[in-house]
């Protein structure tokens, strides 16, 4: 059985792109001890861009289905999607592999764009 925990807390995250950091909306999802944003974008053709937390490095993006859209009209359904495609990632997550290629992807980013920003909460109240 995998360790999988979906937050529930949205906060911007820092995605490694091409051209540098680029701030996003999402939740941090961990799995097997591993953390990943899962950002949704593009709402043309829905899709939820998975990148790994602490290096921005994105691992996998995924179209959202019509049953995926209509899951994630609310909060609660967002997150229980996440879920379930946190379940998929789960297979494939190898904490200790994983915890060196993000090491090493950070590392990278951060000699060509500069230290990553802080990850900051999202709030109401600005």
């Amino acid at each position: 059985m995998s360790n999988i925990t979906v937050g529930t807390q949205e906060y911007n995250v820092w995605l490694a792109r091409k051209d540098g950091w680029k701030k996003a909306g999402g939740f941090i999802v961990t799995i097997q001890g591993v953390k990943f944003s899962f950002v949704p974008y593009d709402p043309k053709h829905p899709k939820v861009l998975i990148s790994e937390l602490s290096s921005g490095a994105k691992f996998t993006e995924i179209s959202l289905t019509p049953r995926d859209l209509m899951l994630s009209s609310t909060k609660e359904g967002t997150l229980l999607l996440f879920s379930e495609y946190a379940a998929k990632v789960a297979e494939v997550v190898y904490p200790g592999e994983w915890d060196r290629v993000a090491a090493r992807r950070k590392s990278e980013h951060e000699m060509k764009f500069g230290k990553m920003p802080e990850f900051v909460p999202f709030s109401i109240d600005k």
